[in-house]
């Protein structure tokens, strides 16, 4: 038994024949009550680690049992399995792994994991001292630790989990590694016992493209940071460039940067000019989310070498709430002219947008077309985001055609190699080029939002018709356009400037909640009847109209 577990205990009487008698008292007792007790009925309760004698009498007669007590930690060369950490911590031992009996402890340690491989950290709450310190095993041992999922870092996912154990001075990833996202556990073998951790790694950072191309015409290049499989969630992006002949600039979301030549002369063709780096950064503990640590980081080189300009027309626009902008792709020769597929070939390309803010009417990632123009159409405002920026992206892919030959290669008897064309195919999956624009939305328009206020006064209760202004960082005016009212006095637009908070001690004082600017537009007192006809009056006028802000600066 383990402590605290029981064993009920059966006593039987027999004459001298062997015959069972019935109704005769039976009293039980131990030989050691540390060990085990046992109850009037014969109901043993293990209490420690060792050995006791169940001793059963009825008249002058007796009987015995051994009860052994053991260790739940404890396993023998028989093997076995034990829990530790309250169920976090499970180690598996085969049969003849070890060769005497050995207790086994698993010990937390709050402090994160030092010294792990490089962009390796460890998971929150992982971190354990298994012992016997130093105990190696003859077979393999498997080990399972759970995890808590809310203390994952928030760009973590469970194929990026591993354990690692502390031998020989360095952490070492065990091999044989299961996850189960189901149970919150993964599981490994190791063949001794020190310092275990689940650890987790990003996958690395890819730029894209690898080696950008830059001529006379084509100064400038967009690289993208990406990681196979994910999103940005959880992850931030710097960028450093060696700026020998040109500049680096973060865009958008930070997730690429566009390099542009400022040397006035074109460095020679056939040598790297500059490097790019990105490095990918993010939390490890969630309870922490502005303690950032490096993740993964990518280079990428860029060259003189770009024969072809690849361009999408304009590159960078700011089409109003519900405007359309046409966008146009080309490609030109390194003279300017432009570039004219070989006869028989084509120049295909890829269309992709962010969709963020609006909507790329060719938009599709999978699919080649040779369609040039692409229209853009922003989101109306009452689809959109209360205040900018709301910047989509456009990405044009551009692929050039190829024949590619499939051969047949001989040796003749004459020791000559013959080379036999089979077949030819026209290729589509070399990509030649990419080009790039950024659309902002309105940027210098924030939407405001209507609400009814009541304001109890000792006159009775005063209603207004407000409109909610989110206050914009920086802006120090907001110029209020509210249109598609229906039915108020003061017609179907009404045009507000407002610097700040006003205080006449009228219930039309704008005023400032930190966050936003209250707007009142039309407001009355009177009593609860004409307060209700009131305010189902404002929301009928007002309740469907687009409130539009122009900020400045």
């Amino acid at each position: 038994l383990f402590p605290q577990q029981t064993q009920a205990l059966t006593a039987t009487t027999l004459d001298a024949s062997g015959n069972t008698l019935t109704g005769r008292s039976v009293t039980w007792t131990t030989s050691a009550l540390t060990v085990a007790t046992v109850s009037a009925t014969g109901l043993v309760t293990a209490a420690g680690v060792g050995s006791a004698t169940i001793t059963a009498t009825s008249e002058t007669r007796t009987g015995t049992a051994i009860i052994t007590v053991t260790d739940p930690s404890q396993v023998t060369s028989a093997g076995g399995t034990v829990e530790a950490a309250g169920g976090a911590v499970k180690i598996t031992v085969p049969a003849g792994a070890v060769g005497a009996p050995i207790v086994i402890s698993a010990t937390p340690n709050a402090a994160a994991p030092t010294g792990l491989p490089a962009l390796t950290y460890g998971v929150v709450g992982t971190h354990y001292a298994l012992g016997p310190a130093g105990t190696t095993f003859a077979a393999p041992v498997t080990v399972t630790l759970k995890y808590d999922p809310a203390k994952l870092p928030a760009w973590a996912i469970p194929g990026d989990l591993a354990i690692y154990h502390f031998t020989g001075g360095a952490w070492v990833k065990l091999p044989g590694l299961v996850v189960d996202p189901v149970a919150n556990t993964i599981t490994a073998q190791t063949t001794s016992f020190s310092p275990f951790t689940i650890g987790t790694r990003l996958p690395p950072a890819v730029l894209s493209p690898g080696t950008g191309s830059i001529n006379f015409i084509q100064r400038s290049v967009t690289f993208a940071a990406s990681i196979a499989g994910r999103t940005s969630t959880g992850l931030s992006y710097s960028w450093a460039g060696t700026n020998a002949n040109g500049t680096l600039l973060p865009l958008g979301l930070g997730s690429s940067a566009q390099y542009t030549m400022t040397q006035p002369q074109l460095p020679p063709p056939n040598s790297d000019i500059d490097y790019v780096q990105v490095i990918v950064r993010g939390a490890i503990d969630p309870s922490q989310p502005n303690a950032i640590v490096p993740l993964a980081s990518a280079v990428a080189s860029i060259n003189s070498n770009l024969t072809l300009t690849f361009s999408l027309n304009p590159d960078d626009s700011e089409p109003d709430f519900g405007a359309s902008q046409t966008l146009d792709a080309a490609v030109k020769n390194a003279d300017g002219s432009i570039y004219q597929a070989p006869q028989g070939l084509a120049l295909l390309m890829v269309w992709k947008s962010s969709q963020f803010h609006g909507d790329l009417d060719i938009h599709s990632p999978n699919h080649q077309t040779d369609v040039k123009r692409g229209t853009y159409k922003a989101k109306n405002a009452q689809q959109s985001a209360q205040v900018p920026p709301r910047i989509d992206e456009v990405t044009v892919e551009f692929y050039q055609s190829y024949v590619k030959n499939f051969t047949t290669i001989k040796t003749l008897a004459t020791g000559l190699t013959e080379v036999t064309v089979d077949s030819s195919k026209t290729m589509h999956d070399r990509l030649t080029g990419t080009a790039n624009a950024f659309l902002e939305v309105a940027p210098r328009t924030a939407l405001a939002t209507f609400q009814v206020r009541t304001t109890p006064t000792p006159a009775g209760f005063c209603k207004t018709a407000d409109a909610i202004i989110p206050k914009v960082s920086g802006a120090t005016s907001y110029e209020l356009t509210v249109t598609g009212i229906v039915g108020s006095p003061f017609g179907p637009t009404i045009t507000r400037t407002v610097t700040g908070a006003t205080s006449t001690g009228s219930v039309m004082d704008v005023y400032d909640t930190g966050n936003f600017l209250g707007v009142p537009l039309d407001g009355g007192c009177g009593g609860a009847q004409s307060s209700a006809a009131r305010e189902a009056a404002y929301n009928s006028q007002y309740g469907n109209a687009t409130f539009t802000v122009k900020t400045s600066p």
